[in-house]
């Protein structure tokens, strides 16, 4: 039995073409279609990972592969989904699947969502780039946005606007602020550096832990505003800050950590005098 697929639903034209593809699809991707929807959970994962192997030979899958987006619990000793595997499939399958997924971004089945999501991060089309953004930024569910970021992390090279990604770093999902930082970290995004200072005091030690990371890949350009917040920042995002200006190494930052010196945190005191020595290759003890 086919699964219920909103987003076709409201896009007439477009199943009929899906359904075409599969009525004229070679009788060997037709037998894996109808097992797709008959065979067991562990059966299909194999079965969608064969489709996709085919690459747009495979494109009377699609449809069938789409509903298995449906599927996206692991099974018992294995990390793996059958969502995962068809997934998978369906970004090897290549262009013919690109317009089908982009429309299941707004199917009302979260589970296809994120799956259609994860496909075109495999795909790595830049089409596919606006209609992330839009799920990233709007989705109702953290799960979808976060596979949002993940796609987009995905094809981060293709990426001509960024402010979307800095908008998400107050997501509300701490999946998707990590996400997001790691991408902005890894294109080196000059204007998020002020943003970036205001995640070093995020609730989770990880999107904490990553925004450090993505500032020292800033480089240089990352000091001057760093100092700057080293005068108003709270205890915790001081000895971050300490730390990231210890590791770049610049001399601009000697005065500034000379000033936490005397910090009234003593752990702020102790992180500046690891920082200096690493500047000046003095001990401040």
């Amino acid at each position: 039995m086919e699964a219920r697929l909103t987003f076709l639903e409201e896009n007439p034209g477009l199943k009929e073409k899906l359904l075409s593809w599969e009525r004229n699809a070679p009788e060997d991707i037709k037998i894996r279609i109808e097992r797709l929807r008959t065979d067991t959970l562990d059966e299909r994962i194999g079965i969608a990972a064969s489709l996709g192997e085919e690459g747009p030979r495979a494109k009377g899958a699609i449809l069938a592969l789409i509903e298995n987006l449906k599927e996206n619990a692991p099974l018992p000793q294995q990390r793996r989904s059958l969502a995962d595997e068809a997934a998978k499939a369906l970004g090897k399958i290549g262009e013919p699947a690109l317009e089908p997924l982009i429309k299941a971004l707004k199917d009302k089945d979260w589970r296809v969502r994120c799956g259609a999501a994860s496909a075109l991060g495999e795909m790595g089309h830049r089409a596919a780039i606006q209609p992330l953004t839009e799920t990233l930024l709007g989705d109702e569910e953290g799960e979808v946005r976060w596979k949002a970021a993940r796609a987009l992390s995905r094809m981060k090279w293709l990426l001509e606007d960024t402010e979307p990604l800095i908008e998400a770093i107050r997501d509300e999902d701490w999946r998707v602020r990590y996400e997001v930082v790691k991408i902005i970290g890894e294109l080196e995004e000059e204007k998020a550096i002020g943003p970036l200072i205001e995640a070093l005091k995020d609730a989770s030690r990880d999107v904490r832990g990553e925004a450090a990371q993505a500032l020292m890949k800033m480089g240089s350009k990352a000091v001057e505003p760093l100092i700057e917040a080293l005068e108003e920042g709270d205890r915790e995002v001081r000895v971050w800050i300490v730390c990231i200006l210890g590791k770049l190494g610049d001399k601009r930052a000697i005065k500034p950590l000379m000033e936490r010196l005397k910090d009234e945190d003593w752990t702020v005191r102790e992180f500046a005098k690891d920082a200096l020595k690493m500047i000046t290759g003095e001990d401040f003890d």
